[in-house]
């Protein structure tokens, strides 16, 4: 059920939005025009249906994956011949936010449980809602400072499609590493009990500042 969620919402989500950014195919501009000249409206084109119900299907399916959206999202866009205007990558990055709305929905419904601890914890009602509140604030303000200070150097050093692609070819090795170190481990200890792990409820906050620079790297 979480996740099919995770992949029905984002692209439900982003298919419901398509008017708001892909009704006009195209604008007009006036460009300027020689002296005694009539100015003549020049078309440019917007982010179109088609384009933007790819979009959403990318969104849907590299959400549910554990991959980076924005990445698959920014190097599509690149592939399909968007952003060649001002007009048409102001509606592309409108329209990116706008999906992105469908991961966050999944998030806070699978979630709501754990939602619900902060709340009460906040009115003194749950301790270990209060706790896991604090940790998750630890672990966002690395990655808001880095974003905010460094948004305009990461757009514009990072944004191409190399560098994604290098970044996708380092983080699935290191992803394939991983599960091979895993599986070997699980065949080595087949007679052990498995272990969940710690939950969330149970990270300090050595732990939340780690995931958080961990975040800021991901940018």
């Amino acid at each position: 059920m979480r996740t099919l969620l995770k992949f029905v919402l984002p692209v439900a989500l982003g298919l419901a939005s398509l008017g708001a950014f892909a009704e006009v195919e195209t604008v007009p501009s006036l460009t300027a025009a020689p002296p005694g000249q009539v100015l003549v409206p020049e078309r440019q084109s917007t982010l179109s249906l088609p384009k933007a119900v790819v979009l959403g299907v990318i969104e849907g399916l590299t959400e549910y994956l554990p991959v980076s959206s924005t990445g698959h999202l920014a190097v599509a866009e690149r592939l399909l011949g968007i952003g060649g205007n001002p007009v048409e990558k102001r509606a592309a990055e409108s329209y990116a936010i706008v999906i992105q709305g469908g991961a966050i929905l999944a998030v806070l419904l699978v979630s709501f449980g754990r939602i619900r601890r902060m709340v009460l914890g906040i009115f003194g009602k749950d301790r270990d809602g209060l706790r896991l509140l604090a940790n998750l604030v630890l672990a966002f303000i690395p990655a808001a400072a880095v974003g905010l200070l460094l948004q305009k150097s990461i757009r514009s050093l990072l944004y191409g499609i190399w560098p994604i692609v290098g970044a996708w070819i380092v983080g699935g090795m290191l992803i394939l590493m991983l599960v091979r170190e895993r599986s070997a481990g699980v065949r080595a200890a087949a007679a052990a009990p498995a272990s969940a792990g710690k939950p969330l409820e149970a990270l300090d906050w050595q732990a939340s500042l780690a995931i958080g620079f961990a975040q800021a790297v991901a940018l």
